[in-house]
Formats: C-alpha cells, sequence, structure tokens
C-alpha cells in the first residue's frame, strides 16, 4: 500500500501540502482565509487554517494544485472542526461538487505526482 495513503470512512486519503483558499458560501463578497489540505479524498478533504466554521457551514473552496497554474474550484459542507495532529486547526469539508472540467485536473495532477485511481 502506497505510505500516503490511509482509509477514512468513505474513501482512501492522500496525505498533502496543497494551498488553498476558502469562504463561506453566504459571504460570497467576503475575502478568502488560506489553508493547507492535509488529506484529500475524492469525497472530502481536512484544511488547516486559523479560520475555522461551524459545522454545516457552505463552504467555497480554490485549490491551487501548482502555485496558480492548475486551480479547481470546489464546493462542500463543513463537517466537523478538529486539530491535525501535524498542521493545527482546521476543518473537514465534505465534497459537494466539482465540475468535470476540475475532475479532470485532479485526476491528471494525482497522476502525475503517482497516486493513481483519483476521480476516475
Amino acid at each position: 500500500m502506497n505510505e500516503s495513503k490511509f482509509i477514512s470512512r468513505k474513501n482512501p486519503r492522500v496525505k498533502s501540502d496543497i494551498n488553498a483558499e476558502f469562504r463561506s458560501q453566504s459571504r460570497e463578497s467576503g475575502s478568502f482565509s488560506q489553508g493547507i489540505i492535509t488529506n484529500f479524498s475524492r469525497s472530502g478533504l481536512f484544511i488547516a487554517s486559523e479560520t475555522v466554521f461551524q459545522a454545516g457551514t457552505l463552504i467555497e473552496l480554490r485549490v491551487y494544485l501548482d502555485e496558480t497554474e492548475h486551480v479547481v474550484t470546489l464546493k462542500g459542507t463543513v463537517v466537523t472542526r478538529k486539530a491535525d495532529p501535524e498542521k493545527g486547526m482546521g476543518v473537514a469539508i465534505d465534497i459537494g461538487f466539482i465540475s468535470e472540467t476540475d475532475k479532470i485536473k485532479l485526476k491528471e495532477f494525482f497522476d502525475l505526482n503517482h497516486i493513481y485511481g483519483w476521480f476516475c
């Protein structure tokens, strides 16, 4: 088994260190908060950040796969606030929407990083 994978409740998760910005969907004119996605799966992710939202909050995310060249947009719901042992506080997010184009970008990103089977 690949060392970067571990099992979550729904899908295998991949440990990551991906820059992202996120904000509440109810504050579409508000500014984005910065965070680091510390693990990622087809159905969810954990983003470490000083900014945390309550469970049930609808979130919009911009995920920077490699600097600013490949950005994907995700929408989801905060499942829980918790601490990541390595990165500190953050939120677990259940991904509710990802466009077909962004699914392809994510699959290419994970394939290039030798993490196979993602977003197929």
